[in-house]
Order: C-alpha cells, then structure tokens, then sequence
C-alpha cells in the first residue's frame, strides 16, 4: 500500500492483521495448525506435521503475498514512465525473483509431500538480494543509510537472541 510513494497503510489494515495473526495463536496451541515436532531419524533433524486446519495458514500467507505482489504490479502498470515506474518494476522483479520460488518449494511442494526441494528456497534469495540490493544502489529505491542502519540494528538483535540461547545451553 505504501510503496513506492511513501504513503501510510490504511487504518484498518494493521489491526486487521494483528487480529488475524492473534487469531493463529489458539489454532498453533492446539495443533489445529501443525502438529508437534518430531526427531525424524538418519537426517538428525526435527519435523513437523500439517494440522487438519493448515490450509488456512495456507490461505493467509500465500493471499498476503499475492496480494501484495498483485498491487506492485497494478502500480508498475500504472504509473507513466519515469522513476516511480523504474522502482515499482524492480520490487515487482525482486519479488517474482524472491518470494515465488522459494514459497512454491516450501509451502506448495511439501503439502503435496515433496520435501527434497526445501534446500533451493533460501538459494532464491540470493538472487531476490542482488535485485534489490542493485535497485537500492542505482535507482536509490530506499536510503542507503537507513538500509545499513536496519542491517546493522537486525545483526545485532540476532547477535543478542544467539548469546541469550548460547548463555542457556553453555550453562544449563
């Protein structure tokens, strides 16, 4: 809703999520959603289930992020040539490029039973980084300074939650 012009979201949009997501918590709790974790044996990992009510996790996420994409698009279409235009065809890219892939092989082909494809999701993202960290360079999509800021400020938070998890394991 807000890009590339910078506008606020509608007032309505916020709470709308926020209660939908609030929404999940009883489903995710009762395993309605996805069932507990499982060791599976010989990959030395854990898994999930699908809960008889995945489908509308399903339903929210992947409408968000057509939705989303839809809207880039209609702007991309939309706005005459010039850098508003250029801006809103390369998040459109980026996002093609970025979220299909990896939504395609870790949301649709594993509720179809194909797991062997999980690896190429975050591979995907390299690519949705070079697009739209050559959109933030060249076309100045966003501020250089506040995007080193963000990265600077996501490092440390993940920094900070590793020592926390670290802290307990090294002394539990």
């Amino acid at each position: 809703f807000s890009f590339p012009d910078d506008k606020k979201p509608p007032k309505y949009l916020v709470p709308l999520l926020v209660s939908i997501e609030l929404l999940f918590i009883p489903l995710y709790y009762y395993n309605l959603l996805a069932t507990g974790a499982n060791y599976i044996g010989g990959i030395q990992g854990w898994g999930w289930g699908f809960g008889p009510l995945w489908f509308l996790f399903d339903i929210f996420f992947d409408g968000c992020f057509i939705l989303g994409i839809y809207s880039i698009y209609l702007k991309y279409k939309n706005y005459p040539p010039g850098e508003a235009r250029t801006k809103a065809r390369f998040m459109f890219w980026g996002l093609i490029i970025g979220v299909v892939p990896p939504s395609f092989v870790n949301i649709i082909l594993p509720r179809l039973g194909h797991f062997e494809f999980n690896w190429t999701g975050p591979v995907s993202m390299f690519f949705w980084f070079s697009v739209i960290g050559y959109s933030i360079i060249r076309y100045q999509q966003m501020s250089v300074k506040s995007v080193a800021a963000e990265i600077f400020v996501l490092v440390m938070a993940i920094l900070l939650i590793g020592n926390i998890f670290a802290d307990k394991f090294a002394f539990g």
